[in-house]
């Protein structure tokens, strides 16, 4: 009985591995071409609304935030760039309304179809992305976010 209970944990052990091989596999095979250092990255925190703008290479910033984190990590779009430093600067003073803390921002649907089309502009080597512009419904859905703790502890 006690063997049988010990073998049971073992193969459950084994499957948890194989899942958690399979979905890295997955994430190393969206981050293809991410091994550049000079990046800029936006990674989201599981299905949250919290994305982290950085540069390095994102690959390896993706597997070093994983690490300890019990949340998926996704890399949802990098960009590899002669200006990557610059470009950081202007996608953290254009969000910097959304910042939680450092590099990481609370940033609702709404908006992240335009930080992924700022995103697209950078790689056409167009540095002029504006300033963040959103509408009284965007701004209630971010208080309302705050106010109901959908900001992770990160």
């Amino acid at each position: 009985m006690k063997y049988e209970t010990l073998s049971r944990l073992q193969n459950r052990r084994k499957r948890v591995a194989r899942v958690r091989l399979r979905r890295n596999k997955q994430i190393i095979k969206n981050t293809k071409n991410a091994f550049c250092d000079q990046s800029v990255y936006l990674i989201r925190h599981g299905q949250t609304s919290a994305y982290k703008i950085g540069i390095g290479n994102p690959r390896r910033r993706l597997h070093s935030l994983q690490t300890g984190n019990p949340i998926p990590l996704s890399l949802i779009k990098h960009i590899v760039s002669e200006k990557y430093c610059e470009y950081e600067v202007l996608l953290h003073k254009k969000y910097s309304k959304l910042r939680i803390n450092g590099e990481w921002f609370l940033i609702p649907q709404a908006i992240v179809t335009q930080v992924l089309l700022d995103f697209d502009k950078l790689e056409q080597g167009i540095d002029d992305i504006g300033i963040l512009r959103y509408d009284l419904d965007l701004a209630s859905e971010i208080i309302e976010n705050i106010a109901c703790g959908v900001i992770p502890c990160i």
